[in-house]
């Protein structure tokens, strides 16, 4: 169906010390396509959290869903989409847990370049913490720049650098974060 896209994905994300890992999900994705520029979609994930800090540590369950509307649009060699965000998320079995509630705001763009298959990908997205106890301030943004090239019935696979930089606190974190991305359609 050309209206529907259904994507399964699964990420594996470590600390800073590369042996020791920071968590892993498994993500279903639904999106519905309104109409050639405008889908809404959502998505839920399950997540092991390995929780290195404080008097309890070890791996922690938690859910996320969310909710997104993209659109899409081209002008001349570019190729942009920007997407608005609702996602919750909460911690299984601690009912003492806040969930976590965010509106995530992203834009960015492909350039085509003509006879070239390692095309830029550049995008920016700010992450803004809702609820009752939240001050009304942005959390942090993540600025990436990668490329990805298609191999004919094998799918895609990418290379991206992706920096995280926090916004609201006193001491400002900064993290720089390099992501592999395979995907494979079936049509």
């Amino acid at each position: 169906n050309k209206l529907w896209t259904f994507e399964l994905e699964g990420e594996l994300r470590h600390k800073e010390n590369w042996t020791l890992v920071d968590q892993y999900f498994a993500q279903f994705n639904l999106a519905y396509k309104l109409s050639d520029h405008v889908r809404i979609g959502g998505g839920i994930r399950y997540i092991r959290n390995n929780d290195t800090t404080g008097k309890i540590q070890g791996y922690e369950n938690h859910t996320r869903f969310h909710l997104d509307l993209s659109v899409r649009h081209k002008l001349a060699s570019f190729a942009f989409k920007h997407r608005i965000r609702y996602q919750n998320r909460s911690e299984i079995g601690n009912d003492d847990a806040e969930a976590k509630t965010m509106l995530r705001f992203k834009t960015g763009f492909t350039y085509k370049i003509r006879n070239w298959k390692l095309d830029p990908i550049i995008s920016v997205e700010i992450f803004k913490p809702l609820g009752s106890e939240t001050v009304q301030s942005w959390e942090k943004y993540w600025l990436t720049v990668g490329t990805q090239y298609k191999i004919k019935g094998f799918g895609k696979i990418g290379i991206f650098y992706r920096l995280e930089q926090s916004l609201d606190s006193v001491i400002k974190t900064k993290a720089n974060i390099l992501l592999f991305k395979y995907s494979y359609t079936i049509k």
